[in-house]
């Protein structure tokens, strides 16, 4: 029969405790169940501050979208010059890649989250398969950014080119 926790008490001024209870370990748990598992590299923190500043990158440039879509807006109200309607489908083209972006990002961060959680139970074959797709949903994120850093030089490209327009005439 387990002895009952009694509450310490303090005696002549000392801590004295009636009865502890003794702590008991869990017996349900299996250490070797970790065995197969290679050591974490020392380079996981480098990635989890590079996915951070990855996700922090796409939020500013969307910011930065919506900011030249509303000033683009307020600068031309009525009809707008070709060089803003280029401007304006270069805007939503970039809109709609940095949304696939974050999409694809986020989603790779999830299933990275899910694949750490199923090798911890030790589903290995399935947490690493998951880990390849997470690795390849990074990889689409990163090539559709690419895609939109050449769309935004082509949008530069033809805000130069209406500010040459301007000079020349």
């Amino acid at each position: 029969m387990p002895v009952p926790w009694r509450a310490p008490s303090l005696a002549g001024g000392a801590l004295v405790l009636l009865a502890m209870k003794p702590k008991k370990h869990r017996t349900d748990f299996d250490h070797r169940r970790f065995a197969s598992l290679a050591p974490l590299p020392r380079e996981i923190p480098d990635i989890d501050s590079a996915i951070s500043l990855l996700m922090i990158s796409y939020t500013t440039r969307f910011l930065h979208l919506a900011h030249l879509a509303r000033s683009l807006h307020a600068i031309n109200p009525g009809a707008p010059e070709p060089t803003v309607l280029e401007q304006i489908e270069n805007i939503r083209k970039r809109i709609l890649l940095i949304r696939h972006m974050r999409a694809t990002g986020i989603s790779s961060l999830l299933l990275c989250v899910i694949c750490m959680c199923l090798l911890f139970e030790g589903q290995v074959q399935i947490g690493s398969n998951l880990f390849i797709a997470s690795l390849a949903l990074m990889s689409v994120s990163l090539l559709l950014s690419l895609g939109e850093i050449w769309i935004s030089v082509d949008a530069l490209n033809v805000h130069l080119l209406g500010i040459a327009e301007e000079k020349g005439s």
